[in-house]
């Protein structure tokens, strides 16, 4: 990847490309550029596991396309850590933050990346794109 750039994807950018919206069709030219690293952390398939059975939606040939096209990004104890701080820290401007937020943040952080979500509470990170 010479030259290009890397994407931390969030849930519900994920979920918008699956559905089929308009704001999905961004985050489809994003997963399908060659100059970009897709990178997805564990916790977001977590999340899209879950949305997609209780949507009654079988979630295996998205999520192993997915795994076959990205960089999966484990949660190690440091980024756990970090992740907690930053949590504990942004709760008090923002209380309906989630952990799980501030963990794709600190993985985003730590890979240099840019985040694309639908989700506001991503503003408190320098480098997001906000789907509207």
């Amino acid at each position: 990847m010479s030259g290009g750039y890397k994407v931390v994807y969030d849930t519900s950018a994920l979920l918008e490309f699956f559905q089929g919206g308009l704001q999905g069709k961004q985050v489809k030219e994003l997963l399908e550029e060659e100059d970009v690293e897709n990178l997805i952390p564990t916790v977001v398939l977590c999340e899209l596991v879950s949305k997609l059975k209780r949507a009654k939606l079988d979630p295996t040939g998205f999520i192993s396309a997915l795994e076959e096209n990205s960089l999966i990004l484990n949660l190690d104890s440091n980024i756990a850590k970090e992740a907690g701080l930053l949590h504990a820290e942004l709760k008090e401007v923002e209380p309906g933050i989630s952990l799980v937020d501030c963990v794709i943040m600190k993985h985003a952080e730590m890979k240099m990346a840019m985040i694309i979500s639908k989700d506001n509470h991503f503003k408190h990170y320098k480098n997001s794109k906000i789907l509207e």
